[in-house]
């Protein structure tokens, strides 16, 4: 059961299963929103998601919106890979059933599902949220849905030894050419954080490496893949996306994946970035 509440131009979707807040602020591009940035900041930090519809907006401009939206919140953008203007990521296939050997290539989007992960688990210092525009949804019935579960869900279907193993230990992460920086290959960090945070990206684990730690340190690993890949089992979220809507989302404290993509005009725009200390 759901119900519809309103608030100025904030529409709060409350479903009882999953507690989730599916529900969007209106941005009129053509109108001062100072008042609406200041809600939308406070909104991500207390809820660690945010949803935005943006009016009055041309095609030309869509970069240059999520910029905008980024810097009223006050937001600094973090640069993808190697590029320290590579702002803004476009995530668009250019064909479906792609070649799985092309799927870590740069600048490479492939179709397929993405798996629950958090963005950029290989960097110690890891952007904090994640910005989302869609420019065309995926029109198929379940083809490419952006989905997101809470940490909290996660680590909650966790043993204690496991949480605390995840959380003292350090797993080695491949770097994938791309994204190297100072030719560095690899890095060892813990995956479980303070606060309910992660760091989590079952493919960038090193498998050979982690062959060679203890049992009890493969096992929390297993354990983890476990919740993770049985996505039925989960409270997953699933937010309503249209064309020209944005989600802003904490990296740390939700994963977040997709469906396979079924319809080869979804089309995205990509930001990562952090806030300023006010």
């Amino acid at each position: 059961m759901k119900y519809l509440l309103s608030c100025e131009s904030f529409y709060f979707v409350f479903s009882f299963m999953t507690m989730e807040i599916d529900g969007y602020y209106t941005i009129d591009l053509n109108a001062k929103s100072n008042d609406l940035y200041e809600k939308i900041r406070h909104d991500l930090i207390t809820f660690d998601y945010v949803k935005i519809k943006c009016e009055n907006i041309s095609a030309a401009n869509y970069e240059t919106v999520c910029l905008n939206i980024i810097e009223n919140i006050g937001g600094i953008g973090c640069p993808y890979g190697k590029d320290p203007n590579g702002l803004v990521w476009s995530v668009k296939v250019v064909a479906l059933d792609t070649d799985p050997e092309s799927i870590h290539l740069p600048g490479t989007n492939v179709d397929r599902e993405l798996h629950l992960h958090t963005d950029c688990s290989f960097e110690r210092d890891a952007p904090d949220y994640i910005g989302l525009f869609v420019i065309e949804p995926d029109r198929s019935e379940h083809g490419g849905k952006f989905q997101l579960v809470r940490t909290g869900e996660i680590l909650s279907r966790l043993s204690s030894t496991t949480k605390q193993l995840l959380h003292d230990e350090t797993y080695k992460f491949i770097v994938r050419s791309a994204y190297q920086k100072n030719g560095k290959d690899s890095i060892w960090l813990p995956i479980l954080l303070n606060n309910e945070r992660m760091r989590y990206q079952p493919d960038l684990i090193d498998r050979q490496q982690l062959n060679n730690e203890t049992i009890e340190k493969q096992n929390a690993i297993k354990d983890l893949n476990s919740v993770i890949f049985n996505e039925e089992k989960l409270n997953i979220f699933r937010p309503k996306l249209e064309s020209g809507m944005m989600v802003l989302f904490n990296n740390h404290r939700f994963l977040h994946g997709r469906t396979k993509i079924q319809d080869i005009n979804r089309h995205l725009l990509r930001l990562r970035f952090n806030l300023k200390k006010y």
